[in-house]
């Protein structure tokens, strides 16, 4: 079942983050993916990650992602995560990982938008890229300085219509 803004649908949103918390409980982060599932209509969330294992930062993912395990885990753990969404938001960051990390983000974030063409999958974003909830106050703020943040994050979340392209 599709998530429609303004209802309450029994499909939960699906957030795609970049790799689970380290140092933090994770618990402003996941605050701000229920307030955006609940704006697209979505009955609850559930979350998945680009890499399997937690880190602080894209810095520590640069340092530990250098090799394809972690990045090939988080794939056996999105893959049955997907195969049950029909609503996915890709949340898990504008800033890359350098070095030999950087392609396997980038073979990652390719084999994600592969899969949720595949299943036929509306992709949300905040604006036109895939921000981390941790910048979204910033980016709301920044375009509508006079809005409470959910009412400027209901303007901000949107279907990512290039990848709705063939589904």
């Amino acid at each position: 079942m599709k998530c429609v803004p303004g209802t309450s649908s029994s499909a939960p949103l699906l957030a795609i983050l970049a790799s689970p918390p380290s140092e933090t409980s994770g618990a402003r982060t996941l605050a701000r993916v229920d307030l955006a599932a609940g704006l697209a209509g979505c009955d609850g969330y559930v979350v998945g990650n680009l890499f399997a294992q937690a880190t602080a930062d894209v810095v520590e993912i640069s340092s530990v992602g250098a090799n394809p395990t972690h990045w090939m885990s988080a794939r056996l753990l999105l893959e049955p995560l997907l195969l049950q969404s029909t609503n996915v938001l890709f949340a898990w960051g504008k800033s890359e990982p350098t070095g030999l990390a950087r392609e396997f983000h980038r073979s990652q974030v390719n084999w994600l938008k592969s899969k949720t063409s595949e299943i036929s999958a509306t992709v949300w974003m905040v604006g036109d890229e895939p921000r981390h909830p941790s910048r979204w106050q910033r980016y709301t703020a920044a375009r509508h300085p006079q809005m409470a943040f959910k009412d400027a994050l209901r303007l901000a979340l949107q279907v990512d219509m290039a990848q709705q392209v063939g589904t």
